[in-house]
């Protein structure tokens, strides 16, 4: 009888053990910060490449220029409203100059934007070639590369406002409270990476459900009949060279794809809360071919890797110990924490059986078919698919009902519930009462510090009602506001509005010497020339050219940036034309600019163009300007101290010659070659 109720007790032991192993995050912690690095490292490197032409002195949006006027409008109060190390250029010059005794003839921002970039892609590199993760894999190395790309987006005005930006910032700010502790040689995870794993989880909710709902919520009938991308493929700000064969795929295939889109950012994400962990995990895994299928399509930077980076997360060690590809471990130099506790992890295996694995396969695939067909049927008379639902169960069960409650339940239930096994379990070594006690108080506060200022974004975003925390309304708003300007919590929803319905709007900027015979700037990235195929960018994105697609959809009263290039064009910048492709008047600048605005749209696949104009005569967006003109000049002044000249005199930077994507992009495979041999040696 003894032995028969030691047996259970061993048994239930085991089952706890196993229960206690199903979440942990070593591994999920190191594949996640690994990867974000490259993240910081491709978006530090994209800046670099482009300021002098964006926010030199001779640029478009001289931050120099934005320092002054953001002291002059707020007085003691920019530090709070713009807390950037820009503050100290001057203080920071002082020593550049002393070492680099060349750049005195530069303004210290643009010497300071310079040093910050490249110190923070060495220390990326630095983090990837940390092999050992002793040194660098730590808290200040991320608080670094946060503070520093919350300190260049905070001047980087209209260049440096987008969503992924926000996205790179909201992501970093967790990743410092995501690395794994060590002690001994050991990696092990604290109350705090368990908070910052959940805030992570909770992000990827927000940022997809908000880019899904937002889709809807703004009426736009190319969402709602599911046709979006018949014009979405031509009318992106910048097509890759396949967006041309999408865009000629059948409707139907097409209105899938849209289909398709809004599950993934709809009704998915609401899995990430899924009590069952199959459903939590092919949530997350459906969104990765779904990520990468949009490469495919067009030029999205690296916001497709990041969220497919998102995605880590909401997985553990057990499944990346299982399905992780060897030859991406070993190039991640992963492959010894992929063996570690392999003993454990097999004891877990073995509590699943073959046949609930394939219940859970079929479960997960049921689901998603069920969606679709639920929601998106196929609509044999329309011979396409069609959202079976409205805009009343929109608002009223899927963002103000339960759907919604439950997962802002659940985050705070998987939280508390994920710290509670936390402290069930146990670590490599002791820890004293008072210490567990402290950082689980702290942990807790951090908790709800971040998760309760993300409530009042992220519900004015999806339009929801701020009914679900009445009591802590206000003060969370006020709460929000204060820390707004670190950028912790963000609103997010991209595209709301599929634009170019009626053809893709394309500026050009034309030159003359006489008002008659016209001359093209042609962009590196952007479409200009009908013949010119579209180029693939990623994951480097080209500010300008981005801006120039905004640009394209307003008017020139809305795009300062944009008139003080005109005048950078007359003074023929070499800091702006090195962000252009061509530049027809390099000897001698043109007397006359003028902006045109066309309709653009691709050419059919049976012709070499790769694009055809639908209004040949076009309008003009920016009228015909001379150099001189005093309207120009004085709108100019208020954004640049450089004056329109024959020939700019203010020369690039020389640290623009230092060939730094060669140089990453070299020191990035040498890191991954390096790793694969060391996983060769230790066999």
């Amino acid at each position: 009888m003894e032995k028969q109720n030691l047996k259970t007790v061993n048994k239930n032991e085991n089952k706890l053990k196993g229960w206690l192993l199903d979440e942990n995050l070593v591994v999920v912690q190191i594949v996640f910060l690994k990867l974000f690095t490259l993240i910081y490292i491709t978006a530090f490197t994209s800046v670099f490449v482009q300021i002098p032409g964006l926010f030199g002195k001779d640029g478009l949006l001289p931050v120099s220029n934005f320092l002054k006027k953001t002291q002059k409008n707020l007085g003691p109060t920019q530090y709070n409203a713009y807390p950037t190390i820009f503050w100290l250029s001057s203080e920071i010059n002082s020593f550049i100059i002393k070492i680099f005794p060349s750049l005195r003839e530069f303004e210290a921002e643009e010497n300071v934007f310079h040093l910050i970039c490249l110190v923070n892609i060495t220390l990326g590199l630095c983090i990837l070639l940390d092999f050992q993760l002793r040194f660098f894999f730590k808290f200040w190395a991320f608080f670094v590369m946060w503070a520093s790309y919350l300190s260049i987006f905070l001047v980087g005005q209209s260049f440096l406002s987008f969503d992924w930006d926000l996205l790179i910032l909201e992501t970093g700010f967790l990743a410092m409270f995501f690395v794994p502790n060590q002690r001994n040689g050991h990696f092990y995870i604290d109350q705090i990476t368990v908070v910052a794993r959940e805030l992570l989880r909770w992000l990827m909710f927000r940022f997809m459900f908000a880019n899904g709902v937002v889709k809807l919520l703004s009426g736009d009938k190319t969402w709602w009949s599911l046709t979006a991308l018949h014009y979405h493929f031509e009318n992106q700000p910048l097509p890759s060279p396949y967006s041309r064969y999408w865009h000629f795929f059948p409707d139907a295939i097409k209105q899938f794809g849209v289909a398709n889109i809004l599950v993934v950012e709809i009704f998915l994400p609401i899995l990430f809360y899924s009590p069952l962990r199959s459903l939590r995990i092919f949530s997350a895994i459906y969104q990765i071919p779904f990520q990468i299928l949009l490469l495919s399509t067009g030029n999205w930077n690296w916001l497709d890797f990041h969220t497919i980076i998102l995605c880590l997360p909401l997985l553990d060690d057990r499944f990346l110990k299982t399905y992780t590809p060897k030859i991406f471990a070993k190039i991640l130099g992963i492959e010894q924490f992929l063996k570690t506790s392999a003993t454990e992890q097999e004891e877990v295996g073995k509590s699943k059986s073959k046949a609930r694995s394939y219940l859970e396969t079929l479960l997960s695939i049921g689901v998603l078919i069920g969606l679709f067909a639920i929601y998106f049927p196929y609509d044999p008379l329309q011979g396409g698919f069609k959202i079976n639902f409205d805009m009343a169960y929109l608002r009223n069960t899927l963002i103000n009902s339960y759907p919604l409650l439950a997962c802002v339940g659940l985050a705070v239930l998987f939280t508390f519930f994920n710290l509670f096994r936390y402290n069930i379990k146990s670590v490599p070594f002791k820890t004293a009462a008072a210490s567990k006690v402290l950082k689980l108080i702290f942990s807790v506060g951090f908790f709800c510090l971040v998760f309760f200022m993300s409530l009042p974004p992220f519900f004015s975003g999806i339009e929801a009602k701020p009914d679900l925390l009445p009591v802590f309304s206000s003060s969370l708003h006020g709460l929000s506001t204060k820390i707004k300007s670190f950028h912790i919590v963000n609103q997010y929803g991209l595209f709301r509005h599929m634009t170019g319905v009626e053809g893709r709007s394309e500026l050009i900027i034309q030159g003359s010497y006489d008002q008659v015979d016209w001359m093209d700037y042609e962009f590196i990235y952007k479409p200009g020339d009908l013949n010119r195929r579209c180029k693939f960018n990623t994951p480097h994105q080209p500010r300008l050219d981005w801006q120039m697609w905004f640009a394209a959809l307003g008017e020139i009263n809305r795009e300062p940036w944009l008139v003080n290039m005109m005048g950078r064009l007359f003074s023929n910048s070499p800091s702006v034309s090195n962000l252009l492709e061509k530049n027809p008047f390099e000897e001698k600048p043109p007397q006359y600019l003028r902006i045109m605005r066309y309709k653009y749209t691709f050419a059919p696949l049976e012709v070499s163009q790769e694009w055809k104009i639908l209004d040949p005569k076009g309008e003009e967006y920016f009228w015909s300007v001379n150099r001189t003109d005093p309207a120009l000049v004085n709108y100019i002044k208020g954004y640049s101290s450089q004056k329109i000249t024959e020939q700019s005199m203010y020369p690039v930077h020389p640290w623009q010659k230092i060939p730094i994507l060669s140089i990453v992009f070299t020191a990035v495979i040498t890191i991954f070659l390096m790793n694969m041999i060391k996983s060769r040696g230790k066999k």
